[in-house]
């Protein structure tokens, strides 16, 4: 739980599912006793609060948890195997306040009505582009390194795609009168946008 603040589409998409749902190693599915700060997951073994815990990631980003330990259940044999791990030891779940706080406001957003339009939207705009970069340009990885010389790179492979659409449209336009060639023209071609390149001071790259 200890991830950035960026809270993907597909990942709010995947915690919709029946599966999430039902999986019992998510604490989202889990009962959360605010009063007791205490969880309680699908087996009905109860966590609660032990010690604070803090931890950096490669970036050196600090992440601050809150760790739970399983409580004992010595009068139950099955339960307490519920409550331990392989080795014996209380099972424990860490708890990024931080992160949780975030996610759920970016679920609240993207479950809301204008949040489904724009992503909605995601799909027909934007996703596409790097479909036609993979299936039909072969266009899956870079073949250089560094910001700039990429950066030229993937300028070449949308240009490419959009000669591609380009010739497509061009094929459509033979035999139509102005006013369709002007209606499918800029149904094809919405806006484009340059970029500053070594390769060329002006590289049409991209439609959007």
């Amino acid at each position: 739980m200890g991830k950035s603040n960026n809270y993907p589409y597909g990942m709010y998409e995947k915690e919709q599912t029946r599966a999430y749902h039902k999986d019992k190693r998510k604490v989202a599915n889990w009962d959360y006793d605010e009063q007791n700060d205490r969880y309680t997951d699908l087996d009905g073994i109860e966590f609660r609060f032990h010690n604070y815990s803090v931890r950096h990631d490669r970036y050196g980003t600090e992440r601050k948890f809150k760790v739970y330990w399983a409580v004992d259940y010595f009068e139950d044999p099955r339960r307490q195997e519920l409550a331990t791990t392989q080795s014996g030891r209380p099972r424990q779940i860490s708890i990024n306040a931080n992160w949780e706080y975030f996610k759920n406001k970016a679920k609240e957003q993207l479950s809301s009505e204008i949040g489904h339009q724009i992503y909605g939207q995601r799909k027909i705009d934007v996703e596409p582009i790097f479909a036609n970069l993979k299936a039909h340009l072969g266009f899956k990885r870079f073949s250089v390194r560094g910001l700039s010389a990429t950066w030229n790179e993937v300028g070449i492979a949308l240009m490419a795609n959009n000669l591609v659409k380009l010739a497509k449209v061009s094929a459509n336009l033979k035999g139509m009168d102005k006013n369709r060639k002007e209606i499918l023209t800029n149904r094809e071609f919405p806006s484009c946008f340059f970029i500053e390149s070594e390769l060329c001071p002006e590289l049409f790259v991209c439609d959007l």
